[in-house]
């Protein structure tokens, strides 16, 4: 059943069946704790690729088209530094809207906005929907560099419970 924090956006569910005999068995952690610590640097990793303006895996989101500047955000004097989606100063609510659910069997890590979907290669992208929304891939793990960050995260909440023994 789909999270209702979630439903109209995005997300992704990691499920961590392996791992959960081996943390229960170690005294004072569950998976739960583990699976709140990799959320955060989830969260961190989504950030950061706002600020940079790329997708999972290095690629530079298509620039901002010139009729964009006529509405919202973007209706004050164009910067060179403007980029589709970006964090920085003035934070648009799609980059502060990520979240998560921390269980002892999965983390579901998105967003709750409707509109998010659209930036992505979700089905109900093509046709018109894709001529006026071009892909930016935000959402997803690349393995070279975000796996190693996940590790870490799991690291983390395993040496609070060492350090506390």
């Amino acid at each position: 059943m789909p999270n209702p924090k979630r439903q109209d956006g995005i997300s992704i569910e990691f499920r961590s069946q392996p791992w959960i005999d081996f943390i229960n068995a170690m005294a004072g952690i569950t998976m739960e704790d583990v699976h709140a610590n990799m959320g955060e640097e989830m969260r961190n990793i989504t950030e950061e690729r706002f600020d940079a303006g790329v997708d999972p895996w290095g690629r530079p989101w298509q620039p901002i088209k010139p009729y964009t500047y006529s509405f919202g955000r973007f209706k004050r004097r164009r910067t060179a530094s403007d980029t589709p989606l970006k964090a920085g100063v003035n934070r648009p609510p799609l980059s502060r809207s990520f979240n998560y659910d921390a269980y002892e069997d999965r983390l579901e890590f998105g967003t709750p906005l409707h509109y998010a979907k659209y930036h992505t290669d979700y089905p109900e992208n093509s046709g018109a929907a894709r001529k006026v929304i071009p892909l930016r891939e935000y959402l997803g793990v690349e393995l070279d560099k975000d796996y190693a960050r996940l590790v870490g995260a799991i690291e983390d909440a395993v040496a609070v419970v060492m350090d506390a023994a």
